[in-house]
């Protein structure tokens, strides 16, 4: 196996685990449109695993091709993968085209699901500090002017 073939090997390894991010964002996502706390939870846990997860193997990736093309980690670390691919012979570099293009598609996907869990966050946030306020005042919360939450 080539060095770029192991690199390639590396890059799916992270393109699965943007895929398994995107599909638990999704899972987040109605989670939040039902408020099941138990859910978010569990979710979330494994998000935050996948995150470390990821972390790691683009620290893996760093070392990789600051070895393979002899940079410094810190040169390895702003390089793209289109200044990689010119490194390297062009039929090693075809290998990332599809690659590229893969984890492109899919942190465009996480940016919009995140985007929407934020605001779907920030609509229950709200919606709890209005109950709340509801309560504390001794207002009347079966009076649907009162706030935004159904009880």
């Amino acid at each position: 196996m080539t060095l770029a073939e192991e690199l390639h090997t590396l890059l799916q390894e992270e393109v699965q685990i943007l895929k398994e991010l995107v599909e638990y964002g999704n899972s987040q996502r109605d989670a939040l449109v039902s408020y099941n706390i138990e859910q978010l939870e569990e979710i979330t846990r494994k998000q935050q695993k996948l995150s470390a997860d990821l972390r790691t193997l683009e620290q893996m990736r760093i070392r990789f091709i600051a070895s393979m093309l002899s940079l410094s980690a810190r040169e390895a670390q702003v390089m793209t993968l289109s200044e990689v691919q010119t490194k390297l012979p062009q039929e090693q570099a075809q290998l990332f085209d599809m690659t590229k293009i893969q984890i492109a598609a899919l942190f465009s996907k996480l940016r919009g699901i995140n985007s929407i869990n934020r605001y779907l966050l920030n609509r229950a946030s709200n919606s709890i500090q209005d109950l709340i306020s509801v309560i504390k005042s001794g207002g009347d919360f079966r009076d649907p002017s009162m706030c935004n939450v159904t009880v």
